[in-house]
């Protein structure tokens, strides 16, 4: 594959999110000329105003009121990170008392596995993963703890709900949100052994608190899919599986692709490392690197995610800001009876939720 261009300031924002991983530098170097209204509106866009103001303040080309700027944005992202935190907690130990398993997936666990100063990184939400016959159950608990499900989903029909869609939304007056996830993809074809009973850790939050997520390579095997779903059109997301492979061998690369690929990632391993790679550079080994270029269909879908990285709106509001969605899912595992099957279920779910709007 020909070298992708990729615009200077979003290669200066990546490198501004890797000072943030662990064991990185601290300082983004860069001497190519940049639009700074235009990093910085790509920065609110990619949520990563928080990651770009730790890498930024000791830029020395950076101007100031970019920075001051970020800085605004970076202290409210550590003040809802903070109560982040306590929500998790509350919920860890609400799910205990109720004996319902659960494990909480991205958000507060991530940060702080990945990242040196885990408040810099944005989460709108807390995701939390239960299992699909505990779902009536966790939304009984959510309505207990004060959450409301986002229409069409009641209380009454999550069970329902959650039998055609991977999640639903759940909020709080005070701002609190929660994605209550039945399972973590929205293909069923996709990751299927992976679930509450998965391999798992204990990542420690707060001194003497610890919050149970996926084990490393599950982890990953998740966050490939995840960002796959959507197309990667958020920086953030590459940052978040790109910050535990920057410090890795060729070779353990290569065994944790090898071991997504098993768990049933599908394609959606080799695009999520491309498109890493061109952003953060990864050691990959030649032979990955040539098998991963070597399927066309993977590199299509990584040069169709930097278009939509590099742009300052939302997919959802641009015409036809969508397709690359549809289409990375798509292709997400190799052959045409995936592809039919994932229309099919893409259908299936519109009209799920049409029927759900209707009552």
């Amino acid at each position: 594959m020909q070298p992708l261009v990729i615009e200077p300031e979003l290669r200066l924002l990546a490198r501004a999110c890797a000072t943030n991983f662990q064991n990185a530098s601290e300082t983004a170097h860069f001497v190519e000329p940049v639009d700074w209204t235009r990093l910085f509106r790509l920065a609110s866009r990619h949520r990563i105003e928080g990651l770009a103001y730790h890498g930024l303040r000791k830029f020395p080309g950076a101007p100031f009121d970019t920075v001051e700027s970020l800085a605004k944005s970076s202290r409210q992202i550590a003040a809802k990170s903070l109560q982040a935190v306590g929500d998790c907690i509350r919920l860890r130990d609400a799910f205990a008392a109720e004996r319902i398993p659960m494990l909480f997936v991205k958000g507060s666990s991530l940060a702080r596995l990945v990242y040196r100063s885990p408040f810099a990184k944005q989460s709108k939400d807390i995701d939390i993963l239960v299992g699909t016959s505990d779902v009536g159950r966790a939304a009984s608990l959510l309505r207990n703890l004060k959450f409301t499900p986002a229409p069409p989903v009641t209380v009454a029909t999550a069970t329902k709900w959650h039998r055609q869609m991977k999640e639903s939304e759940w909020a709080r007056s005070d701002g609190g949100q929660i994605d209550l996830h039945g399972r973590l993809a929205n293909s069923p074809k996709l990751i299927p052994g992976l679930g509450v009973e998965s391999p798992c850790q204990e990542v420690e939050i707060a001194p003497g608190e610890t919050l149970r997520t996926l084990a490393n390579d599950e982890l990953g095997a998740y966050l490939a899919v995840h960002g796959a779903s959507s197309a990667w059109f958020r920086l953030k997301w590459v940052a978040d599986f790109a910050a535990p492979l920057v410090g890795c061998e060729g070779s353990e690369i290569e065994r944790r692709y090898r071991c997504w690929t098993r768990l049933g990632a599908g394609r959606t391993a080799g695009q999520a490392l491309l498109v890493a790679d061109a952003l953060f550079t990864l050691p990959l080994s030649l032979r990955l690197r040539g098998e991963l270029n070597g399927d066309r269909v993977i590199r299509l879908l990584v040069i169709s995610s930097l278009k939509a990285l590099a742009n300052e709106r939302e997919p959802t509001e641009r015409r036809f800001g969508t397709m690359a969605m549809h289409a990375s899912q798509l292709a997400s595992i190799p052959g045409v009876s995936f592809a039919v099957r994932e229309a099919a279920r893409q259908l299936s779910e519109a009209w799920t939720v049409r029927r759900f709007n209707r009552g």
